[in-house]
């Protein structure tokens, strides 16, 4: 019998061909079933948002379209498109939603998606902090925003104390598991405090109406609950043959439960940033003005 937690015994044949920074590590249907918590923490955020029912939408990172469908039923008046660059996530939400009639979903990147029209909301909710060029992103985003639009945003900043990623490190390079990640390199991820990302925020030429630095409980009733929502959203999944993910994802939730000293409880501490912004009225002005003095 193979010993299920041992990735050298797994022929080579059946790991991906290409490890680097891969971003179609995603299940769709698994990542529905489970980021619940990623889920709730939008809805909170948009319990803020007063809809009319007619707005242009365009959710940014939609993953398998739950989110980008629940905001087309807000607005049937309205249109919601919903971007993602992994090819598996927008043919799932193209399938799971094809019956609702006012959203469509594309598989475009934050960083060259174009429309010709502006958008009232543009919403991103636990995925623009995959993007390394922010400044890009976010430029690319203002343009696209309409004059009186709004900018919503769900996402996670990488925190000095990380027991996750500590957790992750240990088993790369535990001898169970690191001939999994020799070629393994997990997709880049934002690193940057909150003051700079507000003062980029401030460049491009935003209005932050707020923004908040939240840390969540998120309570697992055991711990093969808390590996499942793991997996769910962890690129090293793609590192892991199939038939080995159920131990690694075990093992990396008995490393964290360690490292945060918990005994009997299987709680995550889930850290986020939660924003609104809009166009600048001075900003606005400054284009305005610009604009007539090269007419």
């Amino acid at each position: 019998m193979i010993d299920s937690r041992r990735c050298d015994l797994i022929s080579k044949a059946t790991m991906p061909e290409n490890l680097y920074r891969n971003i179609n590590f995603w299940d769709p249907k698994l990542y529905l079933e489970k980021a619940t918590p990623q889920f709730q923490l939008a809805a909170l955020a948009l319990k803020k948002y007063k809809f009319k029912g007619n707005e242009q939408i365009l959710d940014i990172g939609c993953g398998p379209g739950n989110i980008t469908a629940k905001l087309a039923q807000k607005v049937p008046q309205g249109k919601v498109i919903g971007i993602d660059p992994a090819k598996n996530m927008i043919a799932f939400a193209k399938d799971t939603y094809s019956k609702v009639k006012n959203v469509s979903f594309e598989d475009k990147n934050v960083l060259n998606f174009s429309y010709s029209q502006k958008f009232d909301l543009i919403t991103s909710f636990s995925a623009l902090h995959w993007v390394i060029n922010q400044e890009a992103a976010l430029a690319r985003i203002y343009n696209h925003l309409a004059k009186h639009g709004m900018l919503m945003v769900v996402m996670i900043p990488q925190r000095k104390v990380e027991p996750m990623h500590d957790a992750l490190i240990s088993l790369e390079r535990s001898e169970v598991w690191q001939s999994c990640f020799e070629k393994f390199i997990p997709p880049r991820y934002l690193a940057v405090s909150q003051e700079s990302y507000q003062e980029l925020l401030n460049k491009i030429g935003f209005q932050i109406d707020y923004f908040e630095a939240k840390e969540t409980l998120v309570p697992f009733e055991s711990i093969d609950d808390m590996a499942k929502w793991f997996e769910s959203w962890s690129s090293h999944r793609l590192a892991v043959p199939a038939q080995l993910r159920r131990g690694f994802f075990y093992a990396l939730s008995e490393e964290y439960l360690f490292l945060t000293q918990q005994r009997g409880t299987f709680d995550y501490n889930y850290a986020t940033w939660e924003f609104v912004a809009r166009i600048s009225p001075h900003h606005r002005l400054f284009h305005y003005l610009s604009n007539k003095i090269r007419a």
